[in-house]
């Protein structure tokens, strides 16, 4: 009986099958390698590699069996004589050569896999060192069909806050800061040292019907090393869980820990309505602009997925925003922005209280609506703490610590927004303002200078705020020189702002031309009066300053949060008058 195992690999050897076996390792595991490694570079579809390691394993069968049963010899391929009746003969010449290639590809074999082990091993053991700070670029919109426009930008930000949701992450990114990269995408070391990232994640979406594919992968960016790569079908009604299905992978990938906490965050989902979600996306998609169109179609968006899902409290939270910012930048009376913005967000919190967005929206407008100095500091704080990755609620709370001239943690908070997003326009712009209410204004111009780089097309405001750092630095010709850039075509704001840079210059003749069309506007109430305020403070005349003042004041207008700022700048001259001063402490201002 123990012979036996001995004597079957003797005629294992004797037919040349395990020397067959050895060479087609050796050979096979060199053409799978091979086949990973060109998959990507030459743009392969996702199914090859699967498809060579088939065919391989089917041909490393064949060549069992046709080792067994067939020999090659000097008169050509034989069945092989069963060992009974092969009479012994000297050994061949070429069998030392056939046994040097058969230890050979052992050898090689063996290296290979050691090497396999160790590199994985390192890769393994580079991953688990490198700070885990990620990028998403934007995903390419393979859909076929106009309707679904959206749908690259909406997943990018969908993927991104479910990664956001996961704490071993040191920084994920947001959207706003990779929106740059989607018509011109430069190399991805390039991409990682511009963001300040050790990992990419790119990808498709391809939506057609009720079907959607979606393919990912994860780059480490500086060695453009792809670590790992996958493809997602499905029905559109499981666009959720495909979502969280990436984002734990991802976590897998890069040897992020997750708690159970975070799994339970990720895997929690927010409409168990598919449409619903459709018509949220619809919605972020359409107040991304940051215009009143886009703000008043997200609104419709939000009620169409809400009348599909009553409980969708993220629906309700963007809704909020959305009401919020109508008052606040156009020129909504409160009962049509802050009321409603108030109880779609307390609706939120209702439905799930763990959103810190809801409650830094819903503290934004207690200041914003009730000039409500103190009560929204806690709420702020609630919301850092439930989204500390939410760009939004940093904004926000830094917007408030600004109007109530907290001006040093004001600009602390906009530099922690700028970590996780740090080309996000709106910051960089209002971190530029912010020094400029600072009176810091030589920090101002660099900072706003800074985004006219990589936003031109948001030129109008950056040239804005420059012209009103060099006016309050008695610089007019300079103050005048970026006027000059400024597109007033479509905005009553950025009017309004060019005919106090001309009144302060002293171009009077330009400042009033602006002012009689704002006056004429004004009859149909489209323009905050505080913006006639300070026209009117840099032509020097005091009592139309005041008479603009109470009118915005008994309207409650969205610009009066500025009025301490202002009192340092635009109305500098006027912060000794009593009338200055009884407003600000009307509306709960320090006045020391």
């Amino acid at each position: 009986m123990p012979e036996k195992p001995h004597n079957f690999w003797q005629e294992l050897k004797r037919r040349k099958v395990v020397r067959v076996i050895t060479v087609y390792a050796a050979a096979a595991f060199v053409v799978i390698e091979l086949t990973n490694n060109i998959t990507e570079p030459l743009h392969l579809p996702d199914w090859v590699p699967t498809l060579v390691i088939f065919l391989l394993a089917i041909g490393f069968f064949i060549s069992i069996v046709m080792s067994w049963v067939y020999d090659i010899t000097p008169e050509g391929i034989q069945k092989t004589r069963p060992a009974s009746v092969t009479k012994p003969v000297k050994k061949e010449k070429g069998s030392l050569g056939w046994k040097i290639s058969t230890y050979v590809s052992l050898l090689v074999v063996m290296a290979f896999i050691i090497f396999y082990i160790v590199s994985s091993a390192k890769k393994s053991s580079e991953i688990s060192r490198l700070e885990k700070s990620i990028a998403v670029l934007p995903f390419e919109n393979l859909s076929f069909d106009k309707e679904y426009a959206y749908m690259g930008d909406a997943i990018t930000d969908e993927i991104i806050l479910e990664l956001q949701k996961i704490s071993a992450f040191d920084r994920v990114i947001s959207r706003s800061s990779t929106m740059q990269f989607k018509e011109n995408r430069p190399t991805m070391p390039e991409i990682a040292e511009k963001l300040g990232v050790n990992y990419i994640i790119e990808g498709s979406i391809q939506r057609h019907e009720d079907r959607v594919s979606i393919r990912v992968q994860v780059i480490r960016a500086r060695k453009e090393d792809h670590i790992w790569a996958d493809k997602y079908e499905g029905r559109w009604e499981d666009i959720l869980s495909i979502q969280d299905e990436i984002a734990m992978k991802v976590a897998g990938e890069l040897k992020a820990i997750l708690t159970s906490n975070e799994i339970e965050k990720i895997e929690q989902k927010p409409t168990g309505n598919s449409e619903a979600y459709n018509l949220y996306l619809k919605g972020r998609h359409s107040i991304f602009p940051h215009t009143e169109s886009g703000y008043l179609e997200g609104i419709r968006y939000f009620e169409q997925a809400i009348s599909m899902d009553p409980d969708y409290a993220m629906a309700y939270v963007w809704m909020a925003f959305s009401y919020k910012e109508l008052s606040r930048a156009f020129r909504y009376a409160p009962e049509q922005g802050y009321l409603k913005g108030k109880e779609a967000a307390e609706k939120a919190i209702g439905i799930d209280n763990s959103i810190g967005d809801a409650y830094a929206i819903l503290a934004s407008i207690w200041f914003l609506a009730d000039w409500n100095m103190t009560e929204p500091e806690a709420e702020f704080k609630k919301a850092i703490e439930l989204s500390p990755s939410s760009v939004d609620v940093y904004i926000l709370y830094a917007q408030y610590l600004t109007w109530t001239d907290r001006i040093d943690e004001a600009i602390l908070t906009y530099k922690r927004a700028l970590e996780i997003d740090p080309f996000n326009v709106w910051t960089n712009q209002w971190l530029g303002g912010t020094y400029f209410y600072g009176n810091r204004y030589e920090e101002s111009i660099q900072q706003l200078k800074g985004m006219l780089e990589f936003a031109r097309e948001f030129s109008n405001w950056g040239h804005t705020y420059i012209a009103d750092n060099y006016i309050m630095m008695g610089r007019y010709e300079e103050a005048i020189s970026h006027a000059d850039q400024i597109n007033t075509e479509g905005s009553n704001i950025l009017l309004a702002a060019l005919g106090t840079i001309y009144a302060y210059s002293g171009m009077e003749e330009r400042a009033r031309e602006i002012l009689n069309q704002l006056l004429a506007m004004s009859a149909d109430d489209i323009i905050d009066p505080t913006l006639i305020a300070m026209i009117y403070a840099g032509l020097g005349e005091t009592e139309q300053v005041f008479e603009c003042l109470n009118r915005a004041f008994e309207e409650r207008s969205g610009l009066m949060v500025y009025l301490k700022l202002y009192s340092r700048t635009f109305f500098r001259e006027l912060r000794s008058d009593p009338r200055l001063i009884e407003l600000l402490e009307k509306m709960g201002f320090d006045t020391d």
